[in-house]
């Protein structure tokens, strides 16, 4: 069930990216973001070098998301397990009182 979440969690990373480089229209806000700077040239280069490279950024998407989630679930497991250990004191403490 847990893999199930993982998969819809990167299903949906996909579609919002996806849908954000189409909706925003990427190639033509680096075509007027660049225009004043460098030549058609130099643009249209960039736009297929970005294009030509775009899918290591849906390679490494599962693997940057996954990583994330470990981390996160690591942090709360550390904070659990200090949590748990100050509550076992607590109450030795109660009980020798």
């Amino acid at each position: 069930m847990k893999n199930n979440y993982f998969f819809l969690l990167l299903g949906s990373t996909f579609l919002l990216s996806f849908f954000s480089k189409i909706l925003l229209n990427t190639d033509d806000l680096i075509t007027n973001s660049l225009s004043e700077q460098f030549t058609i040239e130099q643009i249209n280069a960039v736009i297929n070098f970005r294009e030509k490279w775009q899918w290591v950024a849906y390679f490494f998407l599962p693997v940057l998301l996954l990583l994330k989630i470990i981390i996160i679930a690591s942090i709360i497991d550390v904070g659990c397990f200090f949590f748990l250990k100050r509550n076992q004191i607590q109450k030795t403490i109660q009980h020798s009182r």
